[in-house]
Formats: C-alpha cells, structure tokens, sequence
C-alpha cells in the first residue's frame, strides 16, 4: 500500500466528539466506539479534510515538533489502524 500519496475516504456513519484531548470515534455500522489519543485525532480531521499521507504527515511533524520520518511512521501506522477497522478505505 502506498500511503504517501494514497487518497483514501472516511466512511459514512462515522462520527468524532472531542473532549478533554481525546477523539471518540462512534461507528455506527458496526456499532462500535474506538478512543483515540490527541494525535490519531489530529490524523481522523486530516482524513476529513482529505488530506493525504504526506500532508497529514507534515502537519503531524510540525503541531507536535516530531522528526519528519518518525511522522510518517506514525501517520502510515494509525491509517492502517483506520483501514483495519474499517473506518477509512483506500482509493
């Protein structure tokens, strides 16, 4: 999977309320509830602004002053988390 410049789209019936730092996500398919930390819920509002992996990688390195490398990492881990979970889908 080529994530850096992978376009990909959030699913429907997925919803994100923020409080106190965390992301809950509400699928309500599968009728699940996935926690996400503050950074994964600064990747799930990229993934809403359909940003790409390189964008939401760049934006990562800068909001929370990491190596650009150690961003994408990050990035290209929680997007699969996403995919597996079935909250987002590759184009």
């Amino acid at each position: 999977m080529k994530e850096n410049s992978a376009q990909f789209r959030v699913n429907p019936g997925i919803h994100l309320r923020e409080t106190g730092g965390e992301g809950i996500l509400y699928d309500t398919q599968h009728k699940k509830v996935h926690i996400l930390n503050d950074t994964a819920s600064y990747i799930w509002r990229a993934c809403c602004e359909n940003q790409r992996h390189d964008e939401i990688s760049v934006g990562v390195s800068e909001v929370y002053d990491v190596p650009l490398e150690t961003a994408r990492t990050d990035v290209e881990e929680t997007l699969r988390t996403f995919a597996e979970l079935e909250l987002i889908e590759f184009n």
